[in-house]
């Protein structure tokens, strides 16, 4: 007996129950719809290259105390 293959649409599945998407564009907007946007806390964070190398979407956290905070969440 062959297995059977289940080949699931990530837009389709990912969109149920999601909260937040975040995609690391160089900012802290919410692409969910629903609103929950970042609000950089303790400085201005400066925007580097992500792990691909691509300039200006990913946030350097030094350790000075600077955060990225979710309004409304815990």
């Amino acid at each position: 007996m062959q297995p059977t293959a289940f080949i699931a649409s990530t837009k389709n599945t990912i969109s149920q129950g999601l909260v937040a998407y975040y995609p690391f564009d160089g900012n802290t907007q919410d692409k969910s719809g629903n609103g929950n946007n970042g609000v950089i806390k303790g400085g201005a964070l400066p925007l580097v290259a992500d792990r691909m190398g691509v300039a200006n979407r990913a946030y350097y956290f030094s350790g000075n105390g600077a955060y990225i905070e979710i309004p409304g969440s815990q």
